[in-house]
């Protein structure tokens, strides 16, 4: 019977966890479109790491070097030396 229980409560956490993890995700897509998207996840937008390293506004936005003399920060489309 525990381990029924164990299962169970194992299977029920794993369902909540892809949920909220899945939500998560796909607010920080929508919130990268443009105008942010529907907002059917509006309230994972803020503070959502995946919207934050593909704006490229924020702490965990890197640089991205694109060739040898090229170099521009991500979220820049104005920057990408192929529509020079």
């Amino acid at each position: 019977m525990k381990i029924v229980v164990a299962l169970v409560l194992l299977f029920v956490g794993s369902m909540v966890g892809i949920y909220y993890a899945s939500n998560y995700v796909m607010g920080g897509v929508e919130s990268g479109l443009p105008g942010g998207g529907n907002n059917l996840y509006a309230d994972y937008h803020d503070g959502n790491m995946f919207a934050d390293f593909f704006s490229g506004t924020g702490s965990s936005a890197g640089s991205v070097t694109t060739g040898a003399t090229a170099s521009a920060s991500m979220g820049e489309v104005s920057s990408n030396p192929f529509i020079e």
